[in-house]
């Protein structure tokens, strides 16, 4: 299996953009990012604070249910201080091939030499980019 983790906020949506799907996710991002989950065949996975509260996981789901079958939550709970480990819990519980890492904020991914080599910093004034499409497909595939 290939894994997308996917943080939505600064990445999904960005400053300045208009005309959002339930409020949260801007439908060109949202359109690279289904792009990447069919070349790729992978499964999204999200990271994003918004996993923590009942409302905001079912909002997620009503604005991406176009990939609804695809998706699943890193967990409904905060289980470490940092991102990285919850990424790095879930790699070790579940069969992975590949993964790929969208983030607009650098929770650790860094400081750990694998895993920096599977994160696409994406700028979070901007959100999830042609170009970061390119690097995430290279990536994956």
């Amino acid at each position: 299996m290939k894994y997308i983790f996917l943080d939505i906020d600064g990445v999904l949506n960005a400053p300045g953009d208009k005309n959002l799907i339930e409020g949260i996710i801007e439908p060109n991002k949202y359109n690279w990012l289904k792009s990447l989950i069919s070349k790729t065949k992978s499964k999204v996975v999200i990271i994003s604070s918004r996993r923590l509260y009942k409302e905001d996981r079912d909002l997620l789901l009503k604005a991406l249910d176009d990939i609804y079958d695809d998706i699943s939550f890193i967990s409904n709970k905060l289980t470490s201080k940092y991102r990285k480990d919850e990424i790095n819990d879930f790699l070790s519980n579940n069969p992975c091939l590949n993964y790929v890492i969208l983030d607009d904020v650098d929770c650790n991914y860094s400081e750990d030499s694998l895993m920096v080599k599977h994160y696409v910093p994406v700028d979070g004034i901007l959100g999830f980019t042609v170009e970061d499409y390119m690097k995430a497909l290279k990536i994956l595939l």
